[in-house]
């Protein structure tokens, strides 16, 4: 008859085999990409970032610059990372809130580093949905009850300057200040 405990054991000098591996093991098993793969789907899973960003915040965690392009390219692929798609969806957001003219929205974009060719080709598709004047024009009447106990020097700089802070150019926020006074 054979002893079970002979069967399995691992011998006098060794420990029995843990079923689970200790954090050290697990990562000096694992690759350099791997890491990054997987810290950059963690952030990404927290929040929408570009490409400039999350490059970024890797090169922060002392990823090589080789392993994050790799891993960059590697999100891209399987369509995780999609800058078009996130430039798309942050105008749509700030056009949400009211219509914004092409200098703001490329003040918004430039906070996440994209391409100057897809800021080109976003901010002009949104340009080209609606005219900025009668986007400014909806915006000063809506505006304009709420202004209406002001005199008209105050009401006409404080539309100006609330059509300035949404982006529009002077020449369409001239435009439509000089339609309102007459």
């Amino acid at each position: 008859m054979v002893d079970q405990r002979s069967l399995f054991s691992t011998g006098p000098d060794d420990e029995p085999a843990s079923p689970r591996r200790t954090p050290l093991n697990k990562a000096a098993k694992t690759s350099p990409f791997d890491r990054a793969f997987k810290q950059a789907m963690q952030r990404l899973n927290r929040r929408a970032m570009s490409a400039w960003q999350l490059a970024t915040k890797l090169g922060e965690l002392k990823h090589d610059e080789a392993i994050v392009a790799q891993v960059i390219e590697r999100l891209k692929r399987i369509g995780a990372l999609d800058d078009e798609k996130l430039a798309r969806g942050l105008i749509e957001e700030v056009t949400r809130k009211g219509p914004a003219g092409a200098a703001l929205l490329r003040k918004k974009l430039a906070r996440f580093g994209f391409e100057e060719s897809l800021v080109d080709r976003v901010v002009n598709d949104a340009a080209s949905a609606a005219s900025p004047v009668d986007e400014a024009r909806a915006l000063v009447a809506k505006k304009l009850p709420s202004l209406m106990r002001f005199p008209a020097a105050t009401r006409l700089r404080r539309l100006a300057s609330l059509l300035a802070r949404r982006g529009m150019d002077e020449e369409t926020i001239e435009s439509v200040l000089s339609e309102m006074e007459t």
